[in-house]
């Protein structure tokens, strides 16, 4: 893992857990987002993704922030006034995790880059994830956070993210519509406090979204359900982006399939809204996946 962030006077420090793999969460969240397999058995792979259910860490409510999240200032840098995004992951595979594993996560934040945005100044965030098992290391995750100010967010509207790339045959499809109970859900098994995802009154009224967030995650989970359906194969790379909000209600098509002919061990799949009157044909993708399998 590379060395800890500084930012001024903080110097990040490592976060560490420990969990056992169990079936009941898996099973939860599988029945959750309509997955075609909804049970398990010791010793069974776990899903690409559904690592995030384990090994959360445990925070007291007088230590949660204005917006869910435990405060800045601990484990993530001390930002006065401003509001955090998932802007997408990377996820190294060096062996699956299985049902019944005994793991343990060790995070740390490895990177603080300040950048300019379309709404003024953003701060990335790198965070470094390892799990490992008694067998040896298992997953490595690099995650970006985006910290923004409180003047409006980007792409906080109604508009999409960049057009997804032309494609003549699309093999892979599935229409979900994430609802109020799937984004409260997906937040009480991963013991996401952020209020976008659940306070309407909050999300609109504090952040200044139109409505509910959908969890980046939760849509990276989706992708990752829709490739396993036509590729069981075990992932060996997954990179995936959050290009703009989704919101709640609002119909997403996932779509994807194998990268090409001259690179079979990949797929790229694709989150887009469902097009309406008002939007012209569509506003694009609000997120994309890149698996690569090869063992």
């Amino acid at each position: 893992m590379p060395g800890p962030a500084r930012r001024g006077t903080w110097t990040a420090s490592s976060a560490v857990a420990s969990d056992i793999v169990t079936t009941g969460p898996a099973t939860r969240l599988a029945v959750l987002i309509g997955a075609e397999r909804t049970s398990f058995a010791d010793g069974d792979d776990l899903p690409l993704f559904y690592h995030w259910l384990y090994a959360p860490d445990p925070i007291r409510p007088e230590d949660a922030g204005p917006d869910g999240h435990p405060r800045l200032g601990g484990f993530l840098p001390p930002f006065h006034g401003r509001r955090r995004l998932f802007a997408g992951c990377t996820l190294d595979v060096h062996r699956p995790l299985h049902f019944g594993d005994s793991i343990t996560r060790t995070s740390q934040v490895t990177a603080v880059e300040e950048k300019a945005g379309r709404s003024g100044p953003l701060v990335f965030v790198s965070v470094e994830t390892r799990i490992d098992t008694d067998r040896g290391p298992a997953l490595v995750e690099t995650r970006q956070l985006v910290f923004r100010g409180t003047d409006g967010p980007d792409g906080a509207g109604n508009s999409g993210g960049r057009k997804a790339a032309p494609a003549g045959t699309i093999p892979w499809s599935r229409r979900v519509t994430p609802s109020l109970a799937m984004l409260f859900g997906y937040s009480a098994l991963t013991y996401n406090g952020h209020r976008i995802h659940y306070d309407h009154g909050y999300a609109t009224g504090v952040e200044g979204y139109r409505d509910l967030v959908v969890h980046g995650p939760l849509i990276a989970t989706l992708l990752a359900d829709l490739a396993a359906r036509y590729d069981p194969r075990t992932v060996r790379r997954a990179a995936f982006r959050a290009l703009a909000p989704s919101f709640c209600g609002d119909a997403l098509t996932l779509s994807g399939g194998p990268d090409g002919p001259e690179t079979p061990d990949s797929a790229v799949l694709a989150a887009e809204p469902v097009p309406q009157p008002e939007n012209d044909g569509g506003a694009g993708a609000t997120a994309s996946l890149r698996l690569d399998y090869g063992w």
